[in-house]
């Protein structure tokens, strides 16, 4: 050992000796364990059966999202057994037993909080399918196959080996009729997937069939995949759409709803997502109502001529007027800020001009956005800019708005003016006005709106503050807007340290270095933000064994775990154990750990976890195997600051994982917990480190 290992060690000696754990007496001859320790960010019915009526929408999977098991290691289950589901292993290409159990681990809140895991560690590839036959099917019904994933690692010898779901259509004497999957089978899902993903696809029980059978399919690859929320449903697809009129006239402030007509009448999914060509003259809301806005908003259509107080060219919708002056006020063809046109105002001497469009209907107290663009070139005077009257009835005028604060003069370029605005009790109507206010030069004016409008009033955490990847990893963070109908729900994401885990627009965060930064979501209106504090870390180094380095210390044959620390017991009395890498009798993967103590002894081993996140909750497991049936071997935990002061939970300097009731048929234990860490100290807020010391042995003969 280095000295920092050594200081580790004598720290960790002298806590066990002082906090305690009481000395057991037990007698064995050895004890071989192997500890995996993960992060929490995170086949009965082969024959068939006669098929019935179903109904549409209805789930056809029973246990759908692993809720229901047995703790056992029956049919290939490792240790748990998820009810109604079975496993078919391919011997042939699978040469090492994979790892197939129920996860305290989901998709999402709505899928339960158990998924099924297969693990296979590399470089044993492993092929294999977690199924649930006679299902039941009517031959040309349509059903809709659906499912979630999340992978670690996963490699195979091509791309057309991965992960994937699949439904079998069997006919009466059980043969298989069609194969159709969730993904292109020639596309499964490889690498990582950091986040869970969901998918769905449409299929058609083809003639003959009478049941169906769903496969999990782990094909010839390593790695790590999850599945939960596995939905086969008789479904009714969606094959079009038409509008029963193809026009219409909404007046201004009115709306209607769309007309629309599906195809078929009774599809069961009805989402549809609207847009609208042209939102300065129509909004549609997610519902398809659609609201008439501001009339000839972009001045595109034109009356040649002069006439309603324009000059010559006239804008249908609005009615131009000069108190004083001679301005020139036209549609003009060739300035323009959006669109092919805008109104112009112009004068040679001090003049006061405006546009205006009068008899907007609008609702007391609901809120509107008024935007528009203005461009100037040496205007003088008071200068350009949007007015609005509120009026109330018979016209009378109950509230005005302008915008800018300050109006614009001199030369400037195409500016966009907005701004949020209640109408005031009492209010009916509004009036809009492009205004050239007293002075000289050149205005322009264009895509003027007044749109009814949702404000944001703050946003919300899509999850946990915190955050903890090794890097390389990604997640997706969400914020959701206050309310959730607000209009616009634009978000902007930044990172304090894009060096150490960067973010995109769409808010995937991708770690890059071992550190902590801060993710803040801004809301593109009202200034409203909120944070996530991400932790980049050291992954859980070599919880499987599977690195090993040369030792010349207490290790039989040289070699020894990379990143594992050892610690006898000073106590003269208690003999020195024996410490081996195991090869022939393990759990998963190549290697487990061998204790071997002939007298009364004591070993613990331990291992560093760097950078976990204060406050924080991850899944701690592993397994442990004792030959002569005794109960003397644990798993713990001991927390550290980053200056290495011990952090106690509960009083305690350890916390202990606790012995789940699970033994395979091999006598393996498996030992599970939810851990949270520590809180961090006041004013402290770097990461914490955890120590893994285990096994804990106190034997005698």
């Amino acid at each position: 050992m280095n000295q920092d290992e050594s200081n580790w060690a004598s720290s960790l000696m002298q806590i066990d000796q002082e906090g305690g754990w009481m000395m057991c007496n037990r007698r064995f001859i050895k004890a071989i364990l192997c500890i995996l320790i993960a992060c929490l960010l995170f086949p009965p019915g082969w024959l068939p059966v006669p098929s019935k009526v179903q109904a549409a929408g209805e789930n056809l999977i029973q246990n759908s999202s692993f809720e229901e098991f047995a703790s056992d290691s029956q049919s290939g289950w490792t240790t748990r057994r998820a009810n109604h589901w079975g496993i078919w292993v391919d011997s042939a290409s699978t040469p090492v037993a994979p790892v197939v159990t129920v996860e305290l681990y989901h998709a999402n809140p709505g899928a339960g909080s158990r998924s099924v895991k297969v693990s296979s560690p590399a470089p044993n590839k492993s092929r294999l399918t977690v199924n649930q036959g006679n299902i039941p099917v009517v031959p040309g019904q349509e059903y809709r196959l659906s499912g979630a994933f999340k992978t670690q690692q996963i490699t195979g010898d091509s791309a057309a080996f991965g992960v994937n779901i699949r439904v079998v259509y069997l006919n009466s004497a059980g043969q298989a009729l069609q194969t159709d999957y969730l993904l292109p089978s020639n596309k499964p899902v490889r690498g990582n997937v950091t986040v869970w993903a969901s998918y769905a696809t449409s299929t058609t029980a083809p003639p003959g069939a009478i049941t169906a059978r769903i496969d999990l399919d782990y094909n010839q690859v390593t790695g790590n995949a999850w599945f939960d929320d596995i939905q086969f449903k008789p479904w009714i697809s969606l094959k079009g759409l038409s509008f029963g009129e193809q026009g219409g006239m909404i007046t201004v402030g009115g709306s209607l709803a769309a007309p629309i007509q599906l195809s078929p009448s009774n599809t069961i999914d009805r989402s549809l997502i609207w847009s609208t060509s042209n939102p300065g003259a129509a909004t549609v809301n997610e519902s398809g109502v659609i609201s008439g806005i501001v009339n000839n908003s972009g001045f595109e259509a034109i009356n040649a001529g002069s006439g309603n107080g324009f000059t010559d060219k006239q804008a249908p919708g609005w009615t131009a007027s000069a108190p004083y002056g001679s301005p020139i006020i036209t549609v003009d063809e060739a300035v323009y800020g959006a669109g092919a046109r805008s109104l112009g105002i112009s004068a040679a001497v001090n003049s006061k001009a405006s546009a205006v469009q009068r008899n907007i209907p609008v609702i007391s107290g609901q809120w509107y956005r008024l935007s528009g663009l203005i461009k100037t070139e040496s205007l003088t005077g008071i200068g350009a800019s949007i007015r609005m009257n509120w009026n109330g009835p018979g016209g009378t005028v109950i509230g005005l708005v302008y915008g800018p604060n300050s109006a614009l003069k001199g030369t400037h370029d195409w500016q966009r003016v907005e701004g949020l605005f209640q109408a005031p009790a009492g209010s009916i109507l509004a009036s809009l006005y492009a205004y050239y206010d007293t002075g000289l030069g050149k205005a322009w004016f264009d895509d003027l709106q007044l749109t009814p409008w949702v404000p944001v009033t703050g946003l919300t955490e899509g999850g946990a503050s915190f955050r903890a990847l090794n890097p390389g990893e990604s997640v997706t963070l969400s914020v959701y807007t206050t309310p959730s109908t607000a209009t616009d729900k634009r978000v902007y994401w930044t990172s304090s340290q894009p060096q150490i885990a960067s973010v995109d627009l769409s808010g995937q965060v991708i770690a890059q270095a071992i550190g902590k930064t801060i993710i803040t979501a801004a809301s593109a209106e009202g200034g409203w933000s909120k944070t996530y504090t991400v932790y980049v870390t050291s992954a859980f180094p070599n919880g499987g064994f599977e690195t090993v380095v040369s030792s010349v210390n207490d290790w039989l044959n040289a070699s020894k775990p990379g990143s594992w620390n050892y610690y006898f017991s000073n106590d003269t009395s208690l003999a020195k154990s024996q410490l081996s890498l195991d090869s022939t009798v393990k759990k998963e993967g190549a290697n487990s750990i061998k204790i071997h103590t002939a007298i009364n002894g004591k070993a613990v081993l331990f291992n560093k976890i760097a950078g976990v996140g204060p406050g924080m909750s991850y899944r701690v497991s592993g397994w442990f195997k004792q030959v002569n049936g005794e109960d003397n071997v644990s798993l713990r935990l001991l927390y550290q600051d980053a200056a290495g002061n011990i952090l106690q939970k509960n009083s305690k300097n350890y916390e202990t994982v606790p012995f789940m009731g699970t033994i395979d048929a091999n006598g393996w234990k498996y030992y599970e917990s939810i851990i949270t860490t520590p809180a961090e100290r006041q004013g402290d807020d770097r990461p914490i480190s955890v120590r893994a010391p285990c096994p804990r042995q106190e034997i005698q003969r």
